[in-house]
């Protein structure tokens, strides 16, 4: 699978299942990233869903369907991940009840940019694929 993970500076993935930000700068940056539905739920969906992504609350049914994380995958989670997009929200860092511990050592990162948020100074967009075994 896909996924996709928002986190401030210090990897703060939630607060009480809510996203650090609902920065309208990354909703529109994230449709362009992905194609097909964005598998999320709870909160986040339906954050998603109100900025036009198409968001599908089943399961991911391929390893090409890209998922937006809520939580910090498990390990059973983590080791179907073959690319990761991850926005990381700079020189901001909100409370936090969920963090992010997924080792990116296992990835390599094939791009990297930042672009000014409607809310946020600097988002850094990294994506993230999984080295060979």
């Amino acid at each position: 699978m896909n996924a996709v993970l928002i986190v401030d500076e210090r990897n703060g993935l939630a607060f009480n299942h809510r996203p650090p930000s609902r920065d309208g700068a990354l909703m529109e940056d994230l449709k362009t990233q992905i194609d097909g539905p964005l598998y999320a739920t709870s909160y986040f969906g339906r954050m998603a869903s109100r900025y036009g992504l198409d968001v599908c609350e089943d399961q991911p049914e391929n390893e090409e369907d890209w998922v937006l994380f809520d939580h910090d995958p498990t390990p059973e989670e983590a080791e179907k991940i073959n690319k990761i997009l991850l926005y990381r929200f700079m020189d901001v860092y909100y409370p936090a009840d969920e963090r992010l511990s997924l080792d990116l050592s296992d990835f390599t990162i094939e791009e990297e940019m930042s672009f000014e948020g409607t809310s946020h100074d600097e988002i850094v967009r990294e994506v993230l694929v999984r080295n060979a075994a």
